[in-house]
């Protein structure tokens, strides 16, 4: 038997801002370390091959990968990076720390880093947990004015496809 996957990985958000000169004016680098392993098919010896990926909206090349990478949403207080991380990098926030690989999703932590387009200033903190709901996914997001919309689907071994969407919205 073999099973065929398609492995994402997904590092560092790198950030910058440059001047109408070409001149580095800051540059910060946040740590992040995403895995994720989407199987794809799988055959028998002697069966031939038997695709499990389906037609359904979410098995397309297009859409994944479906929890790691990111979503962005500008605002006036700067520019907001949504993504999924282990909830033990709530404190990383600068290169040299130390941190934990997010390859379990449903029970990551959905965190949103605002930042200073200005300053180059950032900070984060936890939105929510993906345990209680249906895994978010950022990276296929659509903002709207203030608000990102953003997916969370739940696959079930038995039962339905849970999904859910969640709207994030910027102060005034």
């Amino acid at each position: 038997r073999w099973v065929y996957y398609q492995v994402y990985e997904s590092g560092n958000l790198m950030m910058s801002k440059i001047d109408a000169q070409g001149n580095i004016t800051w540059l910060h680098v946040l740590p992040k370390d995403q895995k994720e392993m989407i199987q794809t098919g799988s055959s028998t010896a002697g069966s031939g091959l038997s695709f499990s990926m389906g037609t359904n909206f979410f098995a397309n090349a297009v859409n994944m990968p479906f929890y790691s990478g990111f979503g962005v949403l500008s605002g006036s207080n700067g520019i907001n990076i949504i993504f999924n991380d282990h909830g033990k990098n709530e404190k990383v926030l600068q290169l040299g720390q130390k941190t934990k690989r997010a390859s379990v999703f449903r029970k990551s932590i959905c965190y949103g880093v605002v930042l200073d387009p200005v300053t180059g200033k950032y900070t984060r903190s936890e939105l929510f947990s993906n345990r209680d709901v249906p895994t978010a996914m950022p990276r296929l997001g659509s903002a709207l004015g203030r608000d990102l919309y953003i997916v969370g689907k739940e696959d079930r071994i038995f039962g339905k496809t849970k999904i859910a969407v969640a709207k994030i919205s910027l102060k005034k």
